[in-house]
């Protein structure tokens, strides 16, 4: 049975260095080759490819290892701040234009 694949990233405390670990079953990927490409060459396929699932939980693994978007503003806290700042003000505007009837 072929065991599904797995990303694992890894923060090393001592050197703030992310590892990121390719597992399948009890093997893990190694080493990955690069190949020089000419223009004009065609791309060689990709070493690794993942679907959205996958991808997500990579960037999961990520999170946990403290790695953030470096904008910020794709941050679910901060948009949920922003969105509830936005209904009080609309609730603000509202009741003065009431009050100026």
């Amino acid at each position: 049975m072929n065991e599904p694949l797995k990303l694992i990233a890894h923060l090393e405390p001592y050197s703030e260095k992310v590892k990121i670990y390719a597992r399948q079953g009890d093997r893990f990927a190694s080493n990955i080759e690069f190949v020089k490409c000419e223009p004009g060459d065609l791309i060689p396929p990709t070493p690794l490819e993942l679907c959205r699932d996958k991808a997500q939980a990579l960037m999961d693994s990520l999170w946990d290892c403290g790695i953030r978007p470096t904008e910020g503003n794709g941050s679910a806290g901060a948009m949920r701040a922003t969105e509830k700042h936005l209904e009080d003000m609309r609730k603000i505007a509202f009741m003065m234009l009431d009050a100026s009837k």
